[in-house]
């Protein structure tokens, strides 16, 4: 159980990450014109032949000129610069708050300690200066300096680790030493949950409304290629080869696992509130519940936000 929650904490994270990364420098090369250069020769490539990324067929391939025409023509659309910048600012944004949480913890709550070391070592570093330990103490401080710096980038996969840590040591401990490592696993319990919040409330949540925006007037011929890739054909399942852009492949990935943090991270919240009686292992039906309520939650109001956003004219939102 515990090391179910400590990978699924980590591959989300890692999914979404990698997710919107990869999205921005695709509409970064859109910016600089390399995307578009290469949906033209995409579309030269015959029929039946196959990419890395792209299967063709007899359909779907004459939709590449209408799906760009409608994510840059629609009245409300952003341009290619402005969706570089609009994904690139939601993956950027969790470092800031990382390094803020980071700074801002109360030392029992800073589980790696790494904050306080450096603490300790700037201030020897102040009380010798100019003597023979001033070298060794100030290579000291600079490396834990780098280490804090990965610390914040990555805080929330280390507080997750911590986390799988302190509950092993919980598990497998006897007498006093169990209390005290339940107070600690409480410790990182509430740390661990509030770095994961810090870091779907930005990138997650904002992701899917910026790509859902952006792909919205599409949306419905994009539900018709997905559906027509599985064709119920006298009892047997038969799948069907779409021509999808890597482009509209990378925007489908970044918004469902954004979704899917989102309502991971939120039921993981409600576990911690509760002293872990809603953990996936303890009450695996009402967690199951928990998590699909909140994804049928999240996507009814992301589709909320896009139709209300869609009804204001140019430049009024």
């Amino acid at each position: 159980g515990i090391l179910i929650s400590f990978f699924a904490a980590f591959a989300l994270w890692l999914t979404d990450v990698v997710s919107d990364g990869h999205l921005t420098s695709q509409y970064y090369q859109d910016f600089t014109g390399f995307n578009r250069n290469l949906s033209v020769l995409e579309c030269n490539i015959p029929r039946h032949s196959t990419t890395n990324v792209l299967i063709r067929n007899e359909s779907t391939c004459d939709d590449l000129g209408i799906f760009n025409e409608l994510q840059t023509n629609t009245h409300n659309s952003l341009d290619a610069q402005q969706r570089f910048y609009w994904t690139l600012l939601f993956v950027i944004l969790p470092f800031v708050l990382n390094c803020q949480e980071y700074l801002t913890l109360k030392n029992e709550y800073e589980i790696t300690k790494t904050r306080k070391r450096f603490s300790n070592s700037f201030h020897e570093l102040r009380e010798n200066k100019c003597n023979l330990k001033t070298f060794p103490i100030l290579l000291k401080t600079l490396a834990y300096l780098v280490v804090c710096l990965i610390v914040i980038v990555l805080w929330t996969p280390i507080t997750a680790l911590y986390q799988w840590v302190w509950s092993s040591k919980y598990e497998i401990a006897f007498g006093r030493k169990k209390v005290e490592a339940r107070k600690g696993k409480r410790r990182c319990d509430l740390t661990a949950s509030r770095g994961e919040l810090c870091e779907v409330n930005v990138e997650s949540a904002f992701e899917p409304v910026v790509q859902g925006y952006i792909i919205f007037p599409y949306i419905v011929m994009l539900s018709r290629k997905i559906a027509k890739m599985i064709d119920l054909n006298g009892g047997s399942i038969v799948f069907n080869a779409q021509c999808f852009t890597t482009m509209e492949l990378s925007q489908l990935f970044a918004i469902i696992s954004s979704i899917a943090s989102l309502a991971w991270s939120y039921s993981e919240y409600h576990s911690v509130k509760k002293n872990d009686l809603l953990f996936i292992t303890e009450s695996p039906f009402t967690r199951i519940l928990m998590v699909v309520y909140m994804l049928l939650q999240i996507i009814s109001r992301l589709l909320s936000f896009q139709v209300f956003a869609y009804f204001w004219d140019p430049g009024f939102l």
